[in-house]
Parts: C-alpha cells; structure tokens; sequence
C-alpha cells in the first residue's frame, strides 16, 4: 500500500484570508478553531443576535453573566 504525505492542506479562504493547515511544526496551539469562531462572532455578533431568539428563563436578581456572555 503507498503511503501519501501532505505537507499542506487547503480550506478555501474565510472573507479575503487563506485558511492552510501546514504541518511543518513551529508554534502549535489546540485551540485554533475557538480562535476562529472568536473571530466570526465578533465580526458579525452572532451571540448578541442570538440572545433576541432565545428566552432567559434565570431569575434576574440572580445572574451575573448576560446571555450573550454565556453564548460567546
């Protein structure tokens, strides 16, 4: 059986950004994906959107986070 090996792989691009796994080593961080998603949400605030869809049923005297805190 051959055995194949890439050195990158290609995602397509996000807005005007290439997105390319590359696995030469250096720098590596496991939460690349949560960065991403950090990334979307902020530009285009799909937490604090979601809020208005979704009922907070937590009695208001007692929350310390907002919803959209808790959703991001």
């Amino acid at each position: 059986m051959e055995k194949v090996c890439y050195k990158q792989l290609h995602f397509g691009s996000l807005f005007t950004k290439e997105i390319i796994a590359d696995f030469e080593g250096g720098q590596i961080t496991s939460d690349g994906g949560g960065l991403l998603l950090r990334e979307v949400d902020q530009r285009y605030h799909l937490s604090e959107n979601l809020t208005t869809y979704l009922y907070d049923s937590r009695v208001p005297g007692r929350i310390t986070h907002e919803l959209s805190t808790l959703l991001m």
